[in-house]
């Protein structure tokens, strides 16, 4: 790291990435503890946390500050899960197209919450299987709500 440049969170990420890459520190392997993270790249904890942080959301790393952070998954592979994040999303994108085309073509409201809700719970399942939380925000929920109504008045 002697000599590099750019923030020092940034670095100790980079070189965490390239211990994960090269199987020093395997995945499912528990990662250092904050402490002796602090020793080896002599920095304050602070900048521990904010490597470590930035490798749990890209998906390298799993587990919380405070108890012990595992190695989830190479550089590599975390990115490729991450693509598969950005083809989940334009699912989720043509679902809702379809969800819309349904509610115009369904006579029952309740329908429609049925198609909704297996295709939320599916949604929820590959979100699962991916190792992510699945967001509760949901976008055009009264667009959605309208072309129900829409639905019951035609």
């Amino acid at each position: 790291m002697a000599g590099s440049i750019g923030p020092s969170y940034r670095l100790i990420a980079d070189d965490i990435a390239s211990k994960v890459t090269t199987g020093e520190w395997p995945v499912g392997e528990p990662i250092p503890s904050t402490a002796k993270l602090m020793e080896l790249y002599a920095v304050s904890s602070t900048v521990v946390r904010q490597a470590v942080a930035q490798l749990r959301e890209s998906g390298v790393l799993i587990g919380h500050s405070g108890k012990a952070v595992y190695v989830q998954a190479r550089p590599e592979d975390a990115a490729a899960g991450r693509l598969t994040l950005d083809v989940l999303g334009a699912q989720v994108a043509e679902l809702r197209a379809e969800v819309r085309e349904l509610a115009e073509r369904v006579g029952s409201a309740n329908e429609v919450r049925d198609v909704l809700g297996r295709v939320e719970a599916q949604l929820i399942d590959l979100h699962g299987k991916l190792g992510y939380e699945y967001p509760q925000v949901r976008e055009n929920t009264n667009q959605d709500a309208g072309a129900a109504r829409s639905v019951r008045r035609g």
